[in-house]
């Protein structure tokens, strides 16, 4: 598989029971330099994602 350089990827209801899982699957496919942009209804702070934008 090649890795594109700078992928972006948004997640939508990233506050739900899924989110981290998924976050960290394309942290082990696309590798470090993906950036995860976390969005959720709810908004606010989450460990994983830091500030998740509703």
């Amino acid at each position: 598989m090649v890795r594109e350089a700078g992928m972006r990827v948004l997640m939508t209801g990233a506050n739900g029971f899924v989110g981290p899982y998924v976050a960290e699957a394309l942290h082990k496919i696309c590798g470090p330099e993906v950036v995860i942009a976390a969005t959720s209804k709810d908004g606010g702070p989450h460990p994983a994602f830091g500030q998740v934008e509703e």
